[in-house]
């Protein structure tokens, strides 16, 4: 019985991630046309606000647009952005370079997570010196 549950989870697991793409088709391509276009001082905005230590953040770079999945209960996808960077937490020490995926709703910042699927990985990134903090 428990293998049969193990069998069924890893299906169901298999089948919700295989919905997900973010191949150039052109529902995606009219989706990342609605970001706005104060899209990367909304995402330096948003980060200086949320981050434990805003102004050491170092290797930032960021995506061009993109579709970002935003999960089933908030319409599928939204345009959108991936950032990666290395940021300080709470103790002080830097995480490591992590991705961070950045979605738009009705021309602001909407749902911050890191990338669900293949979002970032196939991107192409470019510095971001706008969100480096102080070196």
């Amino acid at each position: 019985m428990r293998t049969l549950k193990f069998v069924l989870a890893a299906a169901f697991v298999g089948l919700l991630s295989s919905c997900q793409t973010t191949a150039p088709t052109p529902e995606n391509k009219a989706v990342v046309t609605q970001i706005p276009i104060d899209y990367k001082q909304q995402t330096v905005a948003y980060f200086r606000k949320t981050l434990k230590d805003p102004y050491t953040v170092r290797d930032a770079e960021i995506t061009e647009p993109t579709v970002i999945f935003v999960g089933l209960v908030n319409g599928t996808t939204a345009p959108g952005v991936c950032v990666r960077m290395n940021a300080k937490n709470s103790f002080g020490a830097y995480t490591g370079v992590q991705a961070i995926s950045v979605a738009f709703k009705a021309g602001k910042v909407f749902l911050v997570n890191p990338p669900l699927f293949d979002t970032c990985t196939k991107a192409s990134w470019t510095a971001f010196p706008d969100l480096n903090g102080n070196q």
